[in-house]
């Protein structure tokens, strides 16, 4: 990423035609907003869509953002239909909002699941943040949360996540102003919230990542290092 910063974006954009297509996405969402809108205006189709469908959606939908509207509108046919559809549901929320700013690919299953069941499922379901899994009620509610450790860890495959789990969850209503969520997910020492919206549904998570970026400075939440995103 520093040596594309350093070099004329069009060498870089020829690098990240190199990279593999995962490495490729890591470089791109380190590199300045700047870079990468003057590197994406040269890369292939494919390897455009390659990137975006690497990165989280909540990343990808503030890449979109700096693009502006009209070229945000041409970008997204290039995302497929899951993908599509998440970064279209985080653009309906304002930035200055924790919905605004949160990811929704994130596991989530319902409270009533077999440790055994969702041991199975945990592989076939892969998302981006995976240290927790958020337990659902009958209408998607939020209903409490569990450590993908602790999943793993457990010996009786018959017990339901409910019961392994925690019902007491910190949860975000989607309407909390970016500034005051992001501190309650600084002062949770958690890597993040979820955030909720009528009836208790699960909207999706605000991560550490993104709470940074929301408190610091342009300057420096430019040089965070995503972990969780």
């Amino acid at each position: 990423a520093i040596l594309v910063e350093a070099i004329p974006y069009l060498h870089g954009a020829e690098l990240l035609m190199k990279l593999p297509p995962g490495l490729a996405a890591v470089v791109f969402q380190i590199v300045s907003p700047l870079r990468q809108q003057q590197i994406f205006s040269e890369l292939s189709r494919a390897r455009c869509r390659d990137i975006l469908e690497a990165l989280s959606p909540d990343v990808t939908v503030e890449f979109l953002a700096h693009l502006g509207w009209q070229a945000a509108a041409d970008t997204l046919p290039l995302l497929g239909g899951r993908r599509r559809q998440q970064i279209l549901e985080l653009l309906q929320y304002p930035r200055t909002l924790a919905a605004g700013q949160m990811s929704n690919d994130f596991l989530a299953f319902p409270a009533d699941l077999s440790v055994g069941q969702a041991r199975q499922d945990f592989g076939k379901a892969r998302r981006h943040f995976e240290a927790f899994i958020y337990l659902l009620g009958a209408d998607q509610e939020l209903v409490g949360v569990v450590s993908a450790s602790r999943l793993f860890r457990c010996e009786d495959h018959d017990k339901t996540l409910k019961e392994l789990g925690s019902c007491f969850v910190n949860a975000l209503s989607a309407d909390e102003p970016i500034q005051r969520a992001a501190y309650q997910v600084l002062r949770s020492h958690l890597p993040a919230l979820p955030v909720v919206g009528r009836n208790g549904r699960m909207l999706g998570i605000l991560t550490t990542d993104a709470a940074l970026e929301a408190v610091l400075p342009v300057s420096l939440s430019s040089q965070i290092s995503r972990v969780f995103s």
